[in-house]
């Protein structure tokens, strides 16, 4: 008796791997293809600018996952006239399925996180020319007027630079650190700092380095895509945006399936908001005019690891409760209990990402001390589990 062998198809993969945001991706891929084990894929090592090898036979893929920038690439592509999924929204692609970051939720996101921190002042640090900058920035402008707050929006690089491609563009906006620094200097202080991604955000902190402004407590500084080796090697470490790449790689890649098996896709564009925010050294502070309550937050952060409670602070501020919890009502919109617990578990977020320390290791050192506590509370303010939130940044690394 015959058995039916199937038939594996050939899969073309221009999906950058040189970065965070491309590496997430392949990893949703291979998922899909370990739990279907139907594909054979081709996966040309490049930059999302990068043309493609010619030594890569597309003729033979019966499907292609797309991210690019590269006009050459796309108009390659668009000729072999196969299934093909976009992982990268660009009008230039428009015309396949796409799944991709929802770009108006990571400004929402990176909003909320500098407001959480007091910061009333807000500014946005891209690259003129790149698209993906380009729809940041109008999503995180929108947002901040949208709260009554102005947004400053630094994107100069070199006018000699010509490329449109991504790659090119980010490297003359190396160049530019000198008149980046002198942009920052322009911003009133404290001013919190959305970087279009982390190699924009590394810019950033070293430009005030050069200029002494004191990070974060005079600016604060958040990137987009948690590319570890950018986010650590930054001084201070780099707090940064963590796209769900891992599942729109995967999804993408059921698509493609879908799409190869003669399904009609009917939706355009899917986006998916990010995953969180892996806070760092970059972020750390809070934004506040008022000495009393800056003692008193700073005596929280110093103290965030020894259980304190509102009283230690009271002691420590010499400030009756009363006032105490106005103030904080009046300039950070939560109790003095809350921000105990905000601090405790921003440090918990550190400990689980950047340490293999068990959870009662953890709670011991984040000051909740019991692991059961510590468990409903992190679930209740970042609607996780530990343990997810540590296997999702594994997984993003």
């Amino acid at each position: 008796m015959s058995s039916k062998v199937d038939v594996v198809k050939q899969i073309a993969l221009i999906v950058e791997s040189s970065g965070a945001y491309g590496r997430g991706l392949l990893r949703g891929v291979a998922r899909f293809i370990h739990s279907t084990r139907e594909w054979s894929v081709h996966l040309p090592i490049r930059t999302i600018s990068d043309e493609i090898p010619d030594k890569l036979a597309l003729d033979d893929c019966d499907g292609v996952m797309l991210r690019t920038d590269n006009p050459h690439v796309i108009e390659r592509v668009r000729r072999l006239r196969v299934p093909t999924v976009a992982l990268y929204d660009s009008s230039d692609l428009s015309e396949f399925p796409t799944v991709t970051s929802d770009e108006c939720a990571v400004a929402q996101m990176a909003f909320d996180h500098f407001l959480e921190r007091g910061f009333k002042k807000i500014a946005y640090c891209g690259v003129h020319g790149a698209r993906f900058s380009n729809q940041r920035e109008l999503a995180f402008v929108s947002i901040v007027n949208q709260h009554g707050l102005q947004c400053k929006v630094y994107r100069a690089c070199h006018p000699e630079t010509r490329s449109l491609l991504i790659s090119s563009l980010q490297g003359a906006a190396v160049c530019d650190e000198t008149e980046l620094g002198a942009w920052i200097r322009t911003l009133s202080k404290p001013v919190g700092i959305l970087a279009s991604n982390d190699i924009r955000g590394r810019q950033v902190l070293s430009a005030c380095s050069r200029n002494g402004n004191i990070v974060p407590d005079e600016v604060a500084v958040l990137g987009v895509d948690n590319d570890e080796e950018q986010c650590e090697l930054a001084n201070p470490s780099l707090s940064s945006i963590i796209h769900a790449t891992e599942k729109i790689g995967f999804e993408g890649a059921s698509m493609l399936s879908r799409m190869l098996n003669g399904q009609r896709i009917e939706e355009s564009v899917i986006k998916h908001p990010p995953i969180g925010i892996h806070s760092r050294h970059s972020t750390d502070g809070l934004a506040i005019e008022d000495r009393q309550v800056e003692r008193a937050l700073q005596f929280m952060r110093r103290q965030v690891g020894n259980g304190i409670n509102v009283a230690d602070v009271l002691n420590h501020v010499h400030m009756s409760r009363s006032t105490l919890e106005r103030k904080f009502s009046t300039l950070l919109g939560r109790t003095p209990k809350e921000e105990i617990q905000r601090q405790q578990i921003n440090h918990v977020c550190y400990l689980l990402g950047d340490t293999s320390l068990t959870m009662e290791a953890i709670a011991e050192m984040s000051g909740i001390h019991h692991p059961e506590y510590l468990y409903r509370l992190f679930k209740k303010r970042t609607g996780v589990t530990p343990g997810r939130y540590r296997k999702t940044l594994a997984q993003d690394k």
